[in-house]
């Protein structure tokens, strides 16, 4: 019944059904988060965020009504993904018993409403393409097209990069005689987050495909701060520089000081899949610029000499906004 008085009064809100969705996504996460913090359970953190993009996926799709083409296929792209993503999310954080994010920050209101508004924020901003197309009346009219069908497949080649990536990275370490290696099979011999960058390409692909109603929505233009948003906070916050940087210091502390990890480097791409012969000897600017190899990346250890002498203060990592985005 609620969902056919909103449907009836669409306009009353909003007519993408944003206002709805975000409702929805702030009273899912502050539920989620009553219950982490009462029962200092965190074993739902991120499947709380995996089922919140399908609720309201699905939601904005039968407020719509119209069931065209392009939003189930958006839709039904978009729910795959992060049904793969909450499955392989929840096995691992009851494989391990807890989420190690979460030691300290228990005991710490603050931090912990910070990592749950972030994360509804997540949620909302890389909706934004499904959930535009599925709200809009006018490009239901719009028929498929070039651009449907290339971010489709880029949509493909990102799924494919991330269930390959995090499956081959599971059975690497399920493998007690990998204990203390470095994982380069398969794609991560391409790659040091071939997750990453799966996670990126699938929320290009989907807005590219969402390009298809510019012309008689100038308002999806927004849309686009959903691969944007992914890629900031893969390469600059709560990705790359969390589980590179100084969470590199495990490798340092080996016997052969860090060398297994700096010939892995030296060969390995960043996000972008390249062949080791290729980017070993590409010009340090192309690196950067081109294959995202940020100086932030680079373990530094006068820098944690520093800290470590330093008086106690409150910790500046960055908060994750999920753990969909560390490496598995």
């Amino acid at each position: 019944m609620i969902m056919i008085a909103v449907y009836d009064h669409y306009d009353v809100l909003d007519e993408h059904y944003l206002a709805v969705s975000g409702l929805v996504t702030i009273g899912i996460q502050f539920v989620c988060f009553l219950f982490c913090w009462f029962c200092k359970f965190d074993t739902i953190t991120d499947f709380s965020a995996a089922t919140n993009f399908i609720i309201i996926m699905l939601l904005s799709l039968i407020l719509g009504n119209t069931y065209q083409t392009r939003a189930v296929v958006n839709t039904v792209l978009a729910c795959v993904s992060r049904l793969f993503l909450a499955a392989l999310l929840l096995y691992r954080v009851c494989k391990r018993g807890k989420d190690s994010r979460f030691d300290e920050a228990h005991e710490e209101l603050i931090k912990m409403v910070i990592f749950w508004v972030a994360q509804a924020v997540w949620v909302f901003l890389v909706s934004l393409p499904v959930l535009y197309v599925n709200g809009d009346r006018n490009g239901a009219d719009v028929p498929l097209g070039a651009a449907d069908y290339i971010g489709w497949g880029v949509w493909g080649v990102g799924f494919i990069a991330e269930v390959w990536s995090d499956l081959t990275k599971l059975r690497f370490r399920n493998n007690s005689a990998n204990r203390g290696k470095v994982c380069k099979e398969q794609i991560w011999g391409w790659t040091r987050h071939g997750n990453y960058f799966g996670e990126i390409a699938m929320w290009w692909g989907i807005f590219i495909s969402s390009m298809s109603i510019f012309d008689v929505s100038g308002a999806v233009l927004t849309t686009i701060l959903s691969p944007l948003y992914t890629m900031l906070l893969l390469l600059a916050f709560s990705g790359i520089p969390f589980a590179e940087g100084s969470a590199l210091k495990r490798w340092y502390n080996k016997p052969d000081g860090g060398k297994q990890w700096e010939d892995y480097r030296e060969n390995t791409s960043p996000v972008i899949p390249v062949p080791p012969v290729i980017y070993r000897n590409l010009p340090p600017v192309l690196k950067t610029v081109v294959c995202c190899e940020c100086p932030c990346y680079v373990y530094k250890p006068e820098e944690e000499k520093i800290n470590s002498e330093a008086p106690p203060m409150i910790s500046k990592e960055p908060v994750p906004a999920s753990e969909s985005v560390q490496p598995v």
